[in-house]
């Protein structure tokens, strides 16, 4: 029994408490039956202390509240209630538990460090999820609860989806793997688990695949076969989840359409030729921020130019349609948000770009977002256009017009005419990846790095005996590795502590990293 109101599944209903109100009355109450100057309750009922029920109450109502409505999350931080939660939980392993479970929606890289320091609860969380996968009802049954000291009883999809979550911060994925959470996922997608539980399960393979590590695991390489079943089904929405999730597991060779399948992925050469036959600008983003989107689309569309949208060309099957998009487009306009970094969609698609060497423009759609993790790492330094604010909205895309010319594309008609249309005006290796003003340039190398590819990245970083570094940098080409020296000059520091947040560096791999980046272009 909650002794606390507990809310109701629709989303909108918890969004109703999303104010800082709210938040601050219940940052008091947890502050005061945290105190043990007010264990004002005796008795037990059900021989749990009440003091604690009612304190466990209040976490999964706060629990409830944010996973029904992502956009608490910025309440929660200027209601400066994450210190208080990070706190909770010193005596009462569940008290942690849903502590951590609530942190995981609402912590962004910066702050994640709290969650990393909590690696039993991670743990524990992880063992509970694995328990309710082998359980008959796939939930904790009676012998688990009292063997764990719980009190709510928890679903499999609950746990993994708070696990999902976590796992948006790659040295977290690494954490659920550690503690054997793969295997059990991978049993979620055998048929005694619903529709629902094996899309969770999906996703959640999808998410862990970003890293390198994991996706070269063996556990993780045994899905396929059922990944590749999966993506038959007939529900759209298994099918596109299990043909992403097999395409990044499968290092980009499987997933799509076996008709796009005999010369796929295309080589970096063929990269740069498609470029020079590139129709459109394509403008990547997460469907919360549609309607800006699609404002700045339908500008850039009166100037002249083609742009690709999924509210547009997104029909069929929906990773074919996105990896064609992404090899086809001379730009890939990305607008950057935190539901963005947290996407798999977006992820995907970024990082697909990245792999082709596509000219990556980014727009900052948040004022109160700054590119962190993953996505902070893809950008780096680059300059943004920033499109959150209605009076800048002209100034912006003016000035993001003429960063698309710069980048070597012009207009194919006059604003006047409307039409829709791209004609390159060169196409080079050079132009191919990320172009940078003169002004900026790094000084050349000893050893020229301009045409590099992936595998000769991977190459350099095992020959300076930094193979840790392999995975983070899977997708990196020189021209990446240009676009970080020119950020660690600027400022060494803030991308030392960008590199170990992201990817949970240790000293030394961080100093081996950075010493032998100097080096390169010394």
């Amino acid at each position: 029994m909650l002794l606390f109101p507990f809310p109701s599944q629709d989303s909108d209903f918890c969004r109703s408490f999303g104010t800082e109100e709210y938040f601050d009355v219940t940052k008091q109450s947890l502050l005061y039956f945290d105190d043990p100057a007010n264990k004002i309750f005796t008795n037990d009922y059900n021989g749990v202390n009440l003091t604690l029920k009612v304190k466990l109450s209040i976490l999964y109502t706060l629990l409830m509240i944010i996973s029904k409505c992502l956009d608490n999350r910025n309440v929660y931080r200027r209601a400066n209630i994450i210190p208080t939660l990070s706190m909770m939980g010193k005596e009462n392993m569940e008290v942690k538990t849903l502590s951590l479970l609530i942190l995981s929606y609402v912590v962004d890289e910066e702050e994640n460090e709290m969650l990393t320091k909590s690696e039993d609860a991670i743990r524990f969380l992880t063992e509970l999820f694995i328990k309710t996968v082998y359980s008959t009802q796939h939930m904790l049954d009676s012998t688990y609860i009292a063997e764990y000291n719980v009190i709510f009883v928890y679903s499999t999809s609950e746990l993994l989806d708070a696990l999902n979550h976590l796992a948006v911060n790659d040295s977290n994925k690494l954490e659920i793997l550690k503690h054997g959470g793969v295997p059990a996922i991978i049993r979620m997608l055998q048929s005694d688990f619903t529709k629902e539980e094996k899309e969770l399960a999906i996703k959640a393979l999808w998410n862990l695949a970003f890293v390198d590590n994991i996706r070269a695991n063996s556990e993780v390489q045994k899905a396929k076969s059922a990944l590749r079943q999966l993506a038959r089904s007939e529900d759209k929405s298994l099918s596109d989840a299990s043909s992403y999730a097999l395409w990044e597991i499968s290092g980009h060779r499987e997933g799509i359409s076996t008709t796009r399948q005999t010369d796929y992925p295309p080589s970096y050469e063929e990269t740069v030729r498609s470029d020079s036959e590139s129709t459109h600008l394509m403008l990547s983003y997460q469907w919360d921020h549609q309607e800006t989107v699609r404002s700045i689309g339908e500008s850039l569309t009166r100037a002249g130019y083609k742009i690709w949208m999924d509210i547009f060309d997104m029909s069929g099957n929906t990773l074919d349609a996105m990896a064609e998009a992404v090899e086809t487009s001379s730009a890939f306009i990305m607008c950057a948000t935190e539901k963005y970094k947290m996407s798999r969609n977006c992820r995907s698609e970024a990082e697909y770009a990245m792999e082709l060497n596509k000219p990556i423009i980014p727009l900052r759609l948040e004022a109160d977002y700054k590119p962190d993790g993953w996505l902070g790492l893809a950008l780096g330094k680059k300059l943004y256009f920033e499109f959150y604010s209605d009076d800048e909205m002209t100034t912006s895309m003016q000035k993001l017009i003429k960063e698309i010319e710069k980048r070597g594309l012009k207009r194919q008609c006059d604003e006047a005419d409307g039409a829709a249309g791209v004609v390159p005006i060169q196409a080079s290796i050079q132009e191919a990846s990320p172009s940078r003003s003169p002004t900026t340039q790094s000084k050349k190398p000893t050893i020229d790095i301009s045409n590099w590819t992936n595998e000769d990245v991977q190459t350099w970083l095992q020959e300076k005996g930094i193979p840790q570094m392999c995975s983070p940098l899977s997708f990196y080409t020189g021209s990446h590795l240009t676009e970080m020296y020119e950020q660690y000059k600027e400022s060494k520091q803030e991308v030392k502590n960008e590199l170990k947040s992201a990817y949970n560096l240790d000293f030394d791999t961080l100093i081996k990293f950075t010493t032998a980046l100097a080096q390169l272009f010394k």
